[in-house]
Order: structure tokens, then C-alpha cells, then sequence
């Protein structure tokens, strides 16, 4: 558990005036009995350390899952009246004017999505195929670097992140393409950049064809659950196909078509956000 890190991190932003710090706990009892075996802190109890210096809020969940976790966090700052909800993930680590830097190309650019880098901070020093597959440009729809802005969200619950996913992942993609399909203007920003560690248990390829894996099923989920035609849903599995087998041979092969400009993979996800406008 790095919470306390991500926390603790003097240039986050995290404590600038009109901040509402969210922090939603889906951890298993499982998981807790680990963290108690392992002599770590439990959520709850990182949080003690941070109420007198943040405006924080924390929540339990009885119920497991990211949809789930998601929906809570819609749930607690949706009364609140925010202009934006910012999202980061508890492995992360915000850097230097990190927020700010974040809501501030929101507001300029008048973006309703934005979505900041993540770079990888690796325990040892990683294979070469590694360095592309857990680096994240902000081309990509997900809730790991992300500023949304509230008036784009449904104040129907049902329309926010979809339990299909709970336990499978891919909610925070289908939901932002969602609306981006709606209207909702995306954008990067470039300057918002959080660090993820990644433990040396992630640095096999085992772990990465699981990943690819479940992305597959998520990716055939969102699709099926889309309201198009066969044809259409054909297009867009066999899309999402080729991007996920080409990005994988990119990071696998020596010559990296990324680095000499033949293809952006990332872009790719804009790309599908675009097909599927087209196709609605």
C-alpha cells in the first residue's frame, strides 16, 4: 500500500485551497489479513496520519470490485458541487504541480476530459520490453491520471461506470468513450505527469499476456454491449484486435516502430473513440 506516499507528496496539490481529498477502500478481508501479516498499514490507518493536514474523506467498502469503488467515489463528491473530479490510482505518485498543472489545461483548453501521463518507476531495472508497456501518454481513456469535469456526469447512477466490468476491468475506458461519444471534449496534458511503481513480480510475460487477456475480454465486452449492427461490432473487434497485437510486437521487438515514427500506438485509442462516433 503506497497511499501514505501518494499522500505524503509535498508538490501534488493535494492541500490547495477548495481540495476535497476522496478516498474509497475496496481492499478484501483477504487483503487485510495480508497487509496484517506483512506488518503493513491498512488504509484506515494511513489515513489517521493525514486528517489534521488534508480535507479528507475515506470510505470502506463492504463490496469488492473498481466498478464499484468508482461509483462510490461518484457518490461522495457529487454532492459536493464540484467544477472537476480529479482521479489518481494508490500506486501513484503525483509530481511537482502536479494538480494544478492538470485542472489548469482543463480550464484553459475548456476540455471536459483530461487525461495527464504515467510513467513507469520500476524496483530494478527493467527489460526493454517493459519500458513502452507500462509507460501511458495520456492517449488512452482511463482514471489513473484523469480530470473530469463534473457537468458531463449523469446524476443517474446508472449511467456512470458499468457493473459489467467490476471485476474484469475496462469500465473506466467504456465510460469515458461513452462520453466522448456524447460530446464530452478530451485532451492531454502533457505536463501532468504521476509515477506508478511497478514491482519486479509484474516484469514476466506471464503477467503480460493475463493483461492482454483480460484488455481482450474487456475490450469484446464494451463492444457487444454497444448498440450497432454485426457488421459494425465485427469492425470493431477486429480494430481492437490489431491494436493490441501490434502494440504488443512493438514493445517485444528490437525495432521499435514507435521510435522512428511509423505508428503511435496510444493514438490509437483516439482512433477507436472516432470510429465508433462514426459508426453511431
Amino acid at each position: 500500500m503506497r497511499s501514505s506516499r501518494t499522500l505524503a507528496a509535498p508538490s501534488g496539490g493535494v492541500a490547495e485551497r477548495g481540495t476535497e481529498l476522496l478516498l474509497v477502500d475496496t481492499g478484501s478481508d483477504r487483503h487485510r489479513q495480508w497487509q496484517h501479516s506483512r506488518k503493513r498499514s491498512c488504509p484506515a490507518e494511513v489515513v489517521l496520519q493525514f486528517v489534521d493536514l488534508l480535507p479528507i474523506q475515506y470510505r470502506r467498502l463492504e463490496r469488492n470490485g473498481l466498478v464499484v469503488a468508482r461509483n462510490a467515489s461518484f457518490s461522495l463528491a457529487i454532492p459536493l458541487r464540484p467544477v472537476y473530479l480529479v482521479f489518481i490510482d494508490d500506486e501513484e505518485i503525483p509530481t511537482a504541480g502536479w494538480l494544478g498543472n492538470i485542472v489548469s489545461r482543463a480550464l484553459t483548453r475548456r476540455l471536459d476530459i483530461a487525461i495527464g501521463p504515467v510513467v513507469p518507476d520500476f524496483a530494478t531495472p527493467p527489460p526493454r520490453w517493459a519500458r513502452d508497456f507500462f509507460q501511458e501518454s495520456g492517449c488512452t481513456f482511463c482514471t489513473s491520471n484523469l480530470v473530469l469535469r463534473s457537468a458531463v456526469i449523469s446524476p443517474y447512477e446508472e449511467c456512470w461506470f458499468n457493473p459489467v466490468f467490476n471485476n474484469k476491468g475496462g469500465e473506466d475506458n467504456e465510460f469515458l468513450n461513452r462520453l466522448a461519444r456524447q460530446g464530452a471534449i478530451h485532451g492531454i496534458a502533457s505536463n501532468a505527469i504521476v509515477s506508478e511503481f511497478i514491482p519486479d513480480h509484474l516484469l514476466k510475460l506471464g503477467f503480460v499476456l493475463r493483461h492482454g487477456l483480460r484488455d481482450g475480454v474487456a475490450a469484446a465486452q464494451k463492444v457487444m454491449i454497444d448498440r450497432h449492427g454485426l457488421e459494425s461490432k465485427l469492425v470493431l473487434c477486429m480494430g481492437k484486435a490489431v491494436q493490441k497485437a501490434g502494440f504488443g510486437l512493438n514493445c517485444l521487438s528490437p525495432l521499435k516502430l514507435s521510435h522512428y515514427g511509423v505508428v503511435n500506438w496510444g493514438s490509437l485509442g483516439w482512433l477507436e473513440s472516432d470510429i465508433r462516433m462514426r459508426i453511431a
